[in-house]
């Protein structure tokens, strides 16, 4: 499991540790991450910062004090896409008094995964900017484009702001701990296939893998001479040492997963059957 998953993890316990025990942690309640509106406020103080219970990865862990942020639309990701798009962000400034506001993100989080916004390339971005990025920590402080959003007047708001990933996209994770794989017999004329069907609830892209055993449902003389191998929406590759053990993971339409998506279901995804016979000369 990376660092970045195990940190998501402990974050996501740390939070739901939080709200059973009623209050007893110094961790402000949110809004779901995945609502279609989520509004944090930061009250105008001598504090600086505060403390949401963040989720996802647009989630703000901190902000300008009296600076009201809006993810007015949640982000989406298209199956079979790392990218994300944030594009209605807001901003609202409740003080008496212009605002130079800035907000802050932790990147280590989902959808995110660590991807670095300032890479050139990573990120294409909606009159905002990068102000500072903290690799060691994945924090992310945003702020408005001079000129144009860089101050809220008092009472004000500015929206259409946001951002999105380009190119690959976040490197996504593989925990098994995210997903479940059902593997069963599928056998077909002279194959010995089996079926794999992948489910995750995880709302975010993620990857998956699996080793499938070929003795678990068929027995030796079922697959005594069938040597060779083909795969179907899957990439399997041999366990050395076990010609009957394979790693398999998804192929180019099916190695994501995502719950909005659904499940993943391939049929006859790994199959071993007789050699093919030479064409004759």
């Amino acid at each position: 499991m990376s660092a970045r998953v195990r940190r998501w993890r402990a974050l996501a316990a740390f939070a739901a540790m939080a709200a059973m025990v009623g209050g007893a942690a110094s961790i402000s309640t949110t809004t779901a991450a995945w609502v279609d509106r989520t509004t944090f406020h930061a009250e105008a103080s001598s504090l600086e910062t505060f403390t949401p219970a963040a989720e996802t990865s647009h989630d703000p862990i901190a902000m300008s004090p009296g600076l009201e942020f809006s993810v007015l639309q949640q982000p989406t990701q298209a199956p079979n896409d790392a990218d994300v798009c944030v594009q209605r962000m807001s901003v609202t400034n409740t003080t008496a008094e212009p605002l130079e506001w800035w907000v802050e993100f932790d990147v280590d989080l989902p959808p995110l995964w660590g991807l670095d916004p300032t890479v050139p390339g990573a990120f294409s971005f909606d009159r905002i900017r990068t102000i500072s990025f903290d690799a060691g920590t994945g924090v992310w402080r945003i702020g408005g484009i001079e000129a144009d959003t860089q101050i809220v007047q008092p009472g004000a708001s500015i929206g259409g702001i946001g951002y999105c990933t380009t190119t690959s996209g976040p490197q996504l994770p593989d925990d098994p701990a995210l997903y479940e794989v059902e593997v069963s017999r599928a056998p077909l004329g002279v194959q010995s296939c089996v079926s794999i069907h992948v489910a995750t609830t995880f709302p975010w892209a993620i990857v998956w893998s699996t080793r499938v055993d070929m003795l678990d449902y068929y027995t030796d003389a079922e697959l005594a001479g069938r040597t060779e191998l083909t795969a179907s929406q899957a990439v399997a590759t041999p366990v050395a040492g076990d010609p009957y053990v394979f790693d398999v993971v998804g192929d180019d339409s099916s190695r994501m997963i995502a719950a909005p998506w659904g499940d993943r279901d391939l049929v006859r995804a790994v199959c071993l059957q007789p050699p093919t016979a030479p064409d004759a000369p």
